[in-house]
């Protein structure tokens, strides 16, 4: 089918909004009991966003969350394998196939979000209509959304950013670090605390793995910085093993405190809330768009990267958002 950018952006806003009300629906009992929310809400994320680009009936709909309920899975205990990542691409093949089978017809119950021994009732530990029906904040749960400015676990951010600034600030050589102690969120324990990582996958997971790289001057925007040789380097694994982490019982899950001491005695310290948007934009722009690059550069080349981040740039203007997979593919 032919869409517009315009349609493409309303059905990206669909799938997002409908992420922020599931989400809120099964929060935060889900994700303790160890669903991992991209895998499973993801998947009426991208079924909403379909549907909505398919022109489902308010009844079609119902139905192919049905068909993306039965399908919803993805497992935190997953985390540092490949099948982490996996989760974000089965919850869109989810969400195409459940929109498309409902607009063929294919059944499945209406209710499945909220029926007994649906995915509410089944992966969490109660049913939080208000908090789903609730009005966020701004008005839309997208105006909230955050930033991935690092390839890692997003609880590993706040921590990279207190070991950035503390290296930047003060400029001194990793070995002269005698101890670092972080506190962090006690919830991270169970999400991101590999202590020896040995693949690149596993580093993504680690707390002392990512601060190591940070106050190395490692790019952790990069995902080829995540490598096994990485959780070799010598340096590195030296900075892991003087690392303490304090985990913190009903912190907010994004703040992160750091303090580091150095061989003379010396006591630096900083504090990163990650769950606060910088208030640069621009910064927050060059910051996606160095990580753009990063990413998209070695698959198209870094004409291809320019070709992409020009149709993106004008998406929402587009008559043909097959232009948009056209640059996305390499020539």
């Amino acid at each position: 089918m032919k869409a517009s950018g315009r349609l493409f952006v309303e059905s990206f806003v669909a799938g997002y909004e409908t992420a922020g009300r599931v989400g809120r629906l099964v929060a935060p009992s889900h994700y303790q009991k160890g669903f991992h929310v991209t895998g499973t809400v993801g998947s009426f994320s991208a079924t909403a966003a379909a549907g909505r680009m398919l022109g489902l009936t308010q009844e079609q709909l119902a139905v192919a969350f049905g068909i993306a309920a039965t399908q919803a899975a993805g497992l935190k205990s997953n985390f540092g394998t490949m099948c982490k990542p996996l989760h974000a691409g089965t919850a869109s093949e989810h969400g195409l196939r459940a929109a498309r089978l409902a607009a063929k017809g294919f059944t499945a119950r209406g209710d499945s979000l909220e029926c007994d021994q649906g995915f509410a009732s089944s992966q969490s530990d109660h049913l939080s209509t208000d908090a789903a029906l609730g009005e966020p904040a701004q008005g839309w749960h997208l105006r909230n959304n955050l930033f991935k400015y690092h390839a890692a676990c997003y609880l590993t951010h706040a921590p990279i950013e207190c070991a950035k600034e503390i290296r930047l600030r003060s400029n001194f050589p990793p070995e002269r670090v005698k101890k670092i102690v972080l506190r962090i969120d006690s919830g991270a324990d169970k999400v991101c605390n590999i202590p020896n990582p040995t693949t690149g996958l596993e580093a993504k997971f680690s707390l002392r793995q990512t601060v190591a790289m940070a106050l190395t001057g490692v790019d952790t925007a990069n995902l080829d910085s995540y490598t096994e040789a990485v959780t070799q380097e010598p340096r590195i694994k030296a900075l892991r093993d003087k690392m303490a982490i304090d985990f913190k019982p009903h912190w907010e899950h994004s703040l992160a405190e750091m303090a580091i001491e150095l061989d003379d005695g010396t006591m630096l310290e900083t504090h990163h809330d990650s769950g606060i948007p910088w208030a640069d934009v621009a910064k927050q722009r060059a910051a996606l768009e160095t990580k753009f690059d990063s990413l998209v550069t070695p698959v198209l080349g870094a004409a291809g990267a320019r070709r992409l981040r020009d149709v993106i740039d004008r998406i929402d203007t587009l008559a043909d958002v097959g232009e948009l997979a056209a640059a996305s593919t390499k020539g």
